[in-house]
């Protein structure tokens, strides 16, 4: 008669195999993720780009030689904040649909700030202003408001309210204003040269918010790009 010689194994050894199994798949799934996660941005900064050259040319802006922006930017148009790595970048604009470099920058972007790369100066001649933007938020129950100077024959231009204080004195192209406090309500801002009111624009600010007013255009121009007042939102 043949004799049998295969062994029953105690169950807890299919035990003990079973929760090696388990262990493996997920030491080998936490890795797979911690892998994943390290391809993300460790250290952060946020930049916006706005076309800020009046006249018919639109934008393409690369960072490091990549493509970032969709669209491209006409006249007045921001790309909203885009999340970049932090550390030194070379920055290129370009005409809508070319990759030649009309202007070129080498910015710094630090943890956790904010800038705005305008894009300024005549069609034919760029040039760019970089701006850090503080959006820590105003006290509460009020707004934030800043003021620069981008129209490039504008000379100096001052901002005011209407039938009321004066915001900003004079600044010259491509001069940024700090940010300061400002009761929320419908303001209609003017624009000064020279004490006179050369354009006029009305907005309804909001508490907690944060605004930039900038003067574009040309003195000498087309009248799609006369000197005239921007305004937007920076959160």
């Amino acid at each position: 008669m043949e004799t049998n010689t295969k062994t029953t194994q105690p169950l807890w050894t299919y035990t003990l195999r079973l929760s090696m199994l388990v262990l493996l798949a997920w030491f080998l799934l936490c890795s797979c993720r911690k892998n994943n996660f390290s391809n993300e941005p460790q250290d952060a900064a946020s930049f916006n780009v706005v076309n800020a050259s009046p006249g018919p040319l639109t934008i393409n802006f690369f960072l490091n030689n990549y493509l970032v922006n969709g669209p491209v930017l006409a006249y007045t148009q921001g790309s909203g904040y885009i999340l970049a790595t932090t550390g030194i970048r070379k920055f290129d604009a370009t005409a809508g649909g070319s990759v030649k470099s009309l202007v070129t920058d080498t910015i710094e972007l630090q943890k956790d700030k904010y800038y705005t790369i305008f894009i300024s100066g005549p069609n034919t001649s760029l040039s760019t202003l970089v701006t850090e933007d503080d959006l820590s938020l105003p006290p509460s129950g009020k707004a934030k408001i800043r003021f620069i100077q981008l129209s490039p024959d504008g000379g100096t231009l001052g901002l005011g309210i209407k039938g009321g204080a004066v915001l900003f004195a004079v600044q010259a192209f491509k001069t940024v204003s700090q940010f300061i406090i400002i009761d929320p309500a419908s303001y209609t801002f003017e624009l000064k040269s020279n004490g006179s009111a050369i354009d006029e624009s009305t907005a309804d600010l909001m508490a907690g918010k944060i605004y930039t007013v900038w003067a574009g255009g040309l003195k000498e121009g087309i009248q799609t790009s006369s000197v005239q007042l921007q305004i937007s939102m920076n959160n």
